[in-house]
């Protein structure tokens, strides 16, 4: 169904963020949770890069609309 399928890809594109760069003071056990967490969004963004070939024009929508949010922030930061 693309209702469901749709909802899947504006879920993950929204999970993925876009953070600020983190502070030299980090420790050893914060530093593993980044890596952790940017290796799982870096799957999350391989996952919907497949999602750009859908044949549904609202998959693809959401895919847009999901990922939105966090090209505003990339830009705020840049």
């Amino acid at each position: 169904m693309p209702q469901v399928r749709a909802a899947a890809t504006y879920a993950l594109g929204a999970l993925v963020t876009v953070a600020p760069e983190s502070s030299a003071d980090n420790t050893a056990s914060e530093d593993d949770v980044d890596e952790y967490v940017q290796a799982a969004e870096q799957e999350i963004a391989r996952y919907l890069l497949r999602v750009l070939s859908d044949g549904s024009p609202l998959v693809r929508a959401e895919l847009a609309t999901g990922n939105a949010y966090n090209l505003i922030l990339q830009k705020a930061f840049v």
